[in-house]
């Protein structure tokens, strides 16, 4: 930065001093008297330096609010970044959630499945059951009606 300063003071200082030259050769060949030029010289030169003061004074305002128009667009970065990371820490957990809410769902589906098929197994185990139950009682009332049957007397046999 110190540079670029420095190479904008001598641009302006050489600027100047050409204008002074053609200014000096101006008043020269309008200067009636000796004493007339050199008022003229000297007013010139008290010129050149305020104009250099305006220039240099220009220049340091406009580096000035170059350096604040940066370091307004650093913080404003700065700022827009913290922003995204915020909200991609926010969208983070956001999808860490979900997952977490799908493995828990999938767990109780697992857990549901699981549930539903031991259910099944002890309703066909009780079917089964109750089936073989229901032969048993079946095939003793028919033993139950073969031994009546066999024992009674039928009125040939009195």
């Amino acid at each position: 930065a110190a540079t670029v300063t420095a190479a904008l003071a001598a641009e302006v200082e050489e600027e100047l001093d050409a204008a002074l030259e053609r200014e000096k050769a101006r008043v020269r060949a309008e200067a009636p008297t000796q004493d007339a030029y050199e008022a003229a010289l000297a007013k010139l030169e008290a010129d050149k330096q305020e104009k250099k003061r305006q220039q240099l004074a220009s220049i340091a305002r406009r580096r000035e609010q170059v350096r604040r128009r940066l370091a307004e667009d650093e913080t404003r970065l700065a700022q827009e970044r913290a922003a995204a990371e915020a909200r991609q820490r926010d969208v983070a957990s956001k999808v860490a959630a979900v997952f977490k809410r799908m493995n828990s769902v999938d767990t109780k589906v697992k857990k549901l499945k699981d549930d539903h098929e031991e259910a099944r197994a002890q309703l066909a185990d009780q079917v089964r059951a109750e089936r073989a139950r229901q032969r048993e009682k079946h095939a003793a009332r028919a033993a139950k009606r073969r031994a009546s049957g066999n024992a009674k007397v039928t009125p040939d046999d009195a």
